[in-house]
C-alpha cells in the first residue's frame, strides 16, 4: 500500500469517518485502512523510519515503512512513504526545476526495494482509474527492472455508491478483487 506523508484534507477524514479519525497524513490512513480490513493491529515498532543522506537537503528524504506480517487471511502487507529515489527534476510551465515532492516513480522504486520481490514475481497495483495510466507505466517500469509483471487496475470510487466507499471499505473491495484474480490465475 502506497501512501506519503501528504496531510489529509477534510474531503479525505469525512469519507474516513471514524476508522481513521486520527491520522494526520495520507500514509496513517492507509494504516488505519489497512488495521480495519485485515483485522491487525499495528505496534510502534512495525513502522520504520529512516532518512536517506544521499538525498539533498532541499529535497524529500524522509521515509516511513509499517509492515504487517502475513497470516492465513492475507499476505505480507507493507505501507509506504517513500523519499525522493528517482530523478529529481521536472519541467513546469516550460522551466526546469526541481520537484518538492515524491512521486509515483519514488514509491515504486521503493516498494522494488524493500518488498524483496525476485525475478518473474507478479504484482496488481490498484488505483482511482483516472491515475491509471501513467501510474501504470511508473509501476511496470519501476517493478521490471527486478523482473516483476504488474497489472495495474483503476476503479472510480464514485462508483460503489453515493457518498463514495470510506477507504478501507474500497480496500475490502480491492482485497476481494485480488483474490478472484489469485485464484483465477
Amino acid at each position: 500500500m502506497l501512501g506519503r506523508d501528504r496531510p489529509v484534507d477534510q474531503a479525505e477524514r469525512a469519507r474516513a469517518g471514524e476508522y481513521a479519525g486520527d491520522a494526520a497524513s495520507e500514509f496513517e490512513l492507509m494504516i488505519a485502512a489497512a488495521q480495519t480490513v485485515f483485522n491487525a493491529e499495528l505496534q510502534a515498532d512495525d513502522i520504520y523510519e529512516l532518512m536517506d543522506p544521499k538525498i539533498a537537503d532541499n529535497l524529500p528524504r524522509h521515509a516511513r515503512i509499517a509492515y504487517i506480517q502475513a497470516t492465513s487471511h492475507h499476505p505480507d502487507i507493507f505501507i509506504l512513504s517513500a523519499p525522493m529515489l528517482t530523478d529529481p527534476f521536472e519541467i513546469r510551465n516550460g522551466k526546469l526545476g526541481t520537484r518538492n515532492r515524491t512521486n509515483t516513480r519514488d514509491t515504486y522504486n521503493m516498494l522494488s526495494k524493500v518488498a524483496g520481490f525476485i525475478p518473474g514475481d507478479k504484482a496488481v497495483a490498484v488505483t482511482n482509474a483516472h491515475f491509471t495510466p501513467f501510474q501504470g507505466a511508473d509501476a511496470a517500469g519501476q517493478l521490471a527492472s527486478f523482473g516483476v509483471e504488474t497489472e495495474v487496475v483503476g476503479f472510480d470510487p464514485n462508483h460503489f455508491g453515493n457518498p463514495a466507499k470510506k477507504s478501507n471499505e474500497l480496500l475490502q473491495e480491492m482485497l476481494t478483487a485480488a483474490e478472484s484474480l489469485a485464484k483465477a490465475a
